[in-house]
């Protein structure tokens, strides 16, 4: 983390309010921790939390967002990775030696690649053949995951109305809080009525 000569960037400031208070982000092996902070302070920066309470419904909306990326991600991958028991699944009835070409295919192999695509192409299918494949084995783990994410969106949405619902709970009493001032202020101007003569040459 670097700093300017005048003091802390932005998302500097966005990562020593949240480590200060809530520790390191739970990130898993592999992820980007400037990506989480990057999210943080642009995430800040749009709601500009005034705060305690909503530095911790913004430090919640956030994780619960970078769950949601997070989750997406294994569902792509999941499916990646098994793609290849769908190759050999396919490929089965169609070529010989189709699990060998299935393994060479998940590594990249070129001219398996090649010869996947073609073998495919001979028999009227495609590799969305494949992965319709991939995603009737999986289906459990898929549907799994979706629950998970459709869970984490509500309590995204959650974390966002309840940032809405307090600053208008504060704004309204504040509202109230002005008003009584104002009515029982000693210094209050008071109600000057005009005097009878006044009125009746009205």
């Amino acid at each position: 983390m670097t700093s300017s000569p005048t003091g802390p960037s932005h998302t500097d400031r966005a990562e020593v309010i949240r480590r200060n208070w809530a520790g390191e982000p739970a990130l898993l092996h592999g992820e980007n921790a400037s990506g989480y902070d990057e999210l943080l302070a642009q995430v800040r920066r749009a709601l500009v939390p005034r705060d305690v309470v909503e530095e911790i419904w913004t430090s919640d909306f956030v994780d619960l967002a970078w769950d949601i990326f997070r989750l997406r991600r294994m569902k792509a991958n999941l499916l990646r990775v098994r793609a290849k028991d769908a190759v050999w699944d396919v490929l089965g009835p169609l070529v010989r030696n189709a699990h060998d070409l299935a393994v060479k295919w998940a590594a990249r192999d070129e001219a398996a690649m090649n010869q996947v695509e073609a073998a495919l192409k001979r028999a009227g299918l495609s590799m969305d053949t494949v992965m319709a494949a991939t995603l009737r084995q999986e289906m459990d783990e898929v549907t799994q995951i979706e629950a998970m994410i459709t869970n984490a969106e509500v309590r995204r949405g959650v974390a966002l109305q309840e940032i809405e619902r307090y600053r208008a709970s504060f704004a309204e009493g504040l509202r109230r809080a002005l008003q009584q001032v104002g009515n029982s202020a000693p210094h209050a101007a008071p109600v000057v009525r005009p005097p009878p003569a006044a009125q009746e040459a009205v």
